[in-house]
């Protein structure tokens, strides 16, 4: 917020897996159709890229269910991206509110069994942070409250260095999980400089930095 930031989901998040479902204020960010019908009649809401969209008519399904936005794929490359825009225009004569992830650590896997808990450490993800490692790197353990957890990508999804190419999408996500509050500031500062043409200099690290499928489909 600090950073001037007007939309933000924390609170607000309401995953794919959950299954109970509390009363909230505002706009929300739902993962699941669950949620959607849970909440579809009391809360304006966003749809979370753990829907899988990579089509228009995808889209037009969430649309008609009530999304205020919807958010796309990991999976969609550039081309991809464009291709939806434009059959959802052809098929609907207007463009969709669509929501794109161009920062983060990327989940790689949700399961209903904990680590710390395997290793009778149970609760002690509420003080101190996790990673699995093995050849290929570490990668960082999300804990939930309900004792399921996330397994994430080792390196960061990194698109700030094509968001000035990138159009059509009427909000951009930055996706902080493990992130101390320096990054936090530090990853706003460039994606705003990179949005209004102030940072020329490209962002992206080989060596931590993914750029995901955006450059390259999946075969």
């Amino acid at each position: 917020m600090s950073c001037g930031i007007k939309e933000i989901y924390f609170k607000n998040v309401v995953r794919r897996n959950q299954i109970d479902y509390k009363e909230k204020e505002g706009q929300l960010l739902i993962g699941g159709y669950g949620g959607i019908y849970h909440y579809r009649e009391t809360n304006p809401f966003v749809t979370d890229y753990s829907l899988n969209v990579v089509n228009a008519t995808s889209c037009y399904e969430l649309y008609k269910l009530g999304a205020k936005r919807v958010t796309l794929s990991y999976e969609l490359n550039k081309s991809q991206i464009e291709d939806l825009m434009n059959a959802y225009y052809e098929e609907n004569d207007g463009y969709p509110a669509l929501e794109m992830i161009v920062y983060g650590r990327v989940p790689l896997m949700f399961t209903k069994y904990c680590p710390m808990k395997k290793m009778n450490q149970c609760r002690i993800c509420k003080t101190k942070s996790y990673e699995l490692k093995d050849e290929h790197g570490s990668f960082p353990i999300i804990s939930h409250n309900d004792c399921t957890t996330t397994l994430l990508n080792g390196k960061t999804l990194n698109l700030l260095d094509e968001l000035p190419n990138i159009k059509g999408i009427e909000a951009l996500r930055l996706n902080f999980t493990v992130e101390s509050k320096e990054q936090v500031v530090k990853v706003i500062n460039m994606a705003s400089g990179k949005l209004n043409g102030s940072m020329k200099n490209a962002v992206f690290n080989q060596e931590t930095d993914t750029r995901g499928h955006f450059n390259k489909e999946i075969v």
